[in-house]
């Protein structure tokens, strides 16, 4: 029998980051027995065609995330995405949960010591501690699921993620739309590369949709307080934003999109279908597919072709996706998606957004 993979085994660790002051942590381990399933012919691969042979070995993957697996929609979102990679493929897998940023190195670099295939971080804010263990650990492969500034040139490393850019460019398109007064308010944790690559996307798609929209990013300074990121959400709706988006507030989600709803004013979800968190107030998601690069990866360790680099997911790769429109704005779909199209065919200049590179 195929033991539960939302097993968990609870090792508890306290510690402090800059981006969480004075909170304590809880590290949970979840371990996973698969037996190896079938593998379907071809895995589509985001940057790059990897072959299709089947792993003649269990791979031992690590996960280590930022937030609760079981808490929002980005880390959930993950989760389903690399249960589901590891129920296919047979991995053993071991996730290592709410890991404040401080207590990384500890984490990853027993994992390293192990000499695990490969580590996955869901949070770009790993990103220097992964780099770390990379170079210590030149046999595992360190792989960020989310953006990277750099690799540092290092062959075991790399990211695959979303297409920051074209990610808030839809988001951008769609707030626009919808909004009366013109002013959408972003409600942020703290400025990291994904959050200023998608605001940046998100003014090019705003401004093309309807021109002199604004974009107000407001950051609550922290990625797993709720009542801060409410907070934030009202300030911007008092100050005449009647759309509400959150940036890098994954775990956080439900509870800002509880509050736009109270409000009265209108929500737009990220990273997953956020309507049941606010079915008042969700006019559509954008939704990532990210079980894409868990498969592309474990097909290339397996395989002896992983290709180290910034691999990102795209509109017109099917990585990234809105949901149909609900609310009565029904009738925006067909320019949206024209909007959209355009993108997707590389005739909107984002280059501004994707030079930005920390």
């Amino acid at each position: 029998m195929t033991p539960d993979p939302a097993r968990l085994v609870s090792d508890s660790r306290d510690g402090h980051t800059k981006q969480r002051k004075g909170a304590m942590k809880r590290i949970r381990f979840t371990r996973v027995g698969l037996v190896i399933a079938v593998l379907a012919t071809a895995v589509v691969a985001i940057a790059a065609s990897t072959g299709s042979a089947a792993p003649n070995k269990t791979l031992k993957v690590r996960v280590i995330t930022c937030c609760p697996v079981t808490q929002g929609t980005w880390d959930p979102s993950h989760f389903k995405a690399y249960n589901a990679a590891a129920k296919q493929l047979g991995w053993n897998l071991q996730i290592a949960q709410t890991v404040p940023y401080g207590q990384a190195d500890q984490v990853l670099g027993r994992w390293g010591g192990e000499g695990v295939d490969i580590v996955f971080s869901t949070d770009n804010g790993f990103q220097d501690h992964m780099l770390l263990a990379a170079k210590k650990y030149p046999k595992t492969l360190w792989v960020t699921m989310s953006d990277m500034s750099t690799t540092n040139g290092l062959k075991n490393v790399g990211a695959y993620t979303v297409d920051w850019c074209q990610l808030g460019y839809a988001q951008g398109v769609a707030a626009a739309l919808v909004s009366k007064s013109h002013k959408i308010g972003i409600v942020g944790a703290i400025p990291i590369l994904p959050a200023k690559k998608t605001l940046a996307g998100m003014q090019v798609g705003a401004e093309l949709a309807v021109p002199g929209t604004k974009i107000v990013p407001q950051y609550s300074g922290d990625f797993i307080d709720a009542q801060k990121a409410q907070e934030v959400a009202s300030a911007l709706i008092d100050g005449g934003a009647d759309v509400i988006i959150p940036v890098t507030q994954g775990s956080v989600s439900p509870q800002i999109a509880a509050r736009v709803q109270d409000r009265g004013k209108w929500y737009l979800g990220s990273y997953g279908d956020e309507t049941r968190f606010a079915p008042k107030a969700t006019v559509t998601n954008a939704v990532v597919k990210f079980e894409l690069g868990y498969r592309t990866v474990a097909q290339q360790r397996a395989a002896g072709t992983f290709a180290p680099g910034i691999h990102r997911g795209t509109i017109a790769n099917g990585f990234i996706k809105l949901t149909p429109y609900r609310l009565g704005f029904a009738k925006l779909q067909a320019k949206t998606d024209a909007l959209i199209k355009k993108a997707a065919s590389g005739k909107v200049n984002l280059s501004a957004c994707e030079a930005i590179n920390k």
